[in-house]
């Protein structure tokens, strides 16, 4: 890669890098000898399965980092934190964006070691999955206002619910940036937060140069507005997984990578994200998205986290459930009265609370933990 000119870097974490899990077995990586050899393994981030290995050569990420340069630029003198650290695919790019622009990366442990470092440090930049903001936003007063310092917050991996965006807006920082990716793909759509409002399931505008269609069942283009199974196409993207042809081949077809998403792309470039092809509950025959059921549930007061899934009953018959995460304000009967009437035969027949919904590192939420919640109560005791 170019050589990066008067770069500054501060370690807060002296470990950078996360040692491999045991099986994490690859061949070495040999010195960079052209543009087509490898700058590195990374796991994929969960968006296809199970974690999977991806190789990105040197020629690649330095693409990446230029399409980020271009739509995602960062303040002047960049000084980022990136809460997952530069481990993955998504950190590794952003630390070696940053350094590039001699701008200086600091890395964190903890949450409490993010919200000290900000204002020490007058970090501008900050990268975290949903459910670090919502943490970092419940851990600042009320009253305590935005950091000064903290330009934007760029927010990837799930949807940042409605309450999360307002608070984290009062407490941490004004400008939101949503934006949808993956270790395969790169960078795919990005967007402030206060520009999708008006559409609950945008993640972002598709970036120039990337190409994303939703498609049918048989992989036909469908038209612009019309809800199907998503597919990107770019310079970005990579072509297989290591070792794992069946993988590959589920995934990566005709030049197209398949994340496995339902959405929409409108006919102005915005890109909305309604569910996971294996997140679709079928009701009776109905095929329903958990996002749609969310959308309204998280509209109601005091719901501040919600996640929507489906449940086999005794015969098999798939239930609608939710769990709900909400503030002390929260109403159950008004709540539950408000869903009935905006969903009808598709509101939750159950609905249970909790403190926080299960997430993965990059933020999505686990349905099937939720599903083993149920399922474990329905066991006799």
């Amino acid at each position: 890669m170019p050589a990066l000119e008067g770069v500054r870097m501060l370690a807060v974490d002296l470990a950078w890098f996360n040692p491999p899990p045991p099986d994490f077995a690859v061949p070495p990586v040999q010195p960079h000898q052209d543009d087509a050899a490898i700058c590195g393994y990374f796991e994929s981030s969960g968006t296809t399965g199970l974690p999977k290995r991806i190789g990105i050569s040197h020629a690649l990420m330095y693409r990446r980092i230029a399409a980020k340069v271009r739509f995602a630029p960062l303040p002047g003198e960049p000084r980022q934190i990136f809460a997952a650290g530069p481990y993955g695919a998504y950190g590794f790019r952003d630390t070696l964006r940053v350094l590039g622009q001699g701008g200086l990366v600091v890395f964190v442990t903890s949450i409490a070691d993010t919200l000290a470092c900000i204002p020490r440090h007058e970090v501008n930049y900050l990268v975290a999955a949903p459910a670090l903001v919502q943490r970092m936003a419940a851990a600042r007063p009320a009253d305590a206002g935005p950091f000064p310092s903290l330009a934007f917050i760029e927010v990837g991996g799930s949807h940042l619910p409605p309450a999360v965006w307002q608070a984290a807006r009062a407490r941490l920082c004004r400008n939101i940036l949503s934006t949808y990716g993956a270790t395969e793909s790169g960078s795919v759509a990005a967007a402030l937060m206060q520009d999708l409002l008006d559409h609950p399931h945008a993640v972002g505008r598709i970036y120039p140069g990337v190409e994303v269609q939703a498609v049918d069942a048989e992989d036909r283009p469908l038209p612009a507005g019309t809800e199907g199974i998503l597919r990107i196409r770019s310079d970005l993207c990579v072509d297989r997984y290591l070792d794992d042809p069946v993988a590959s081949a589920e995934v990566f077809r005709d030049g197209w990578f398949y994340p496995g998403d339902q959405g929409v792309v409108a006919a102005d470039g915005r890109l909305d994200v309604t569910g996971r092809v294996t997140e679709v509950i079928n009701h009776g025959g109905d095929k329903i998205s958990p996002h749609a059921i969310e959308g309204v549930l998280l509209a109601q007061p005091g719901v501040v986290d919600a996640a929507a899934f489906g449940v086999p009953d005794a015969e098999g018959m798939m239930e609608i459930w939710a769990a709900v995460v909400v503030e002390p304000t929260f109403e159950e009967v008004p709540f539950r009265r408000a869903c009935g009437e905006r969903l009808r035969a598709h509101a939750p027949k159950f609905f249970f609370k909790l403190n926080a919904l299960p997430r993965n590192a990059g933020g999505k939420v686990i349905r099937e933990e939720l599903v083993k919640l149920v399922l474990a109560k329905r066991q006799p005791a």
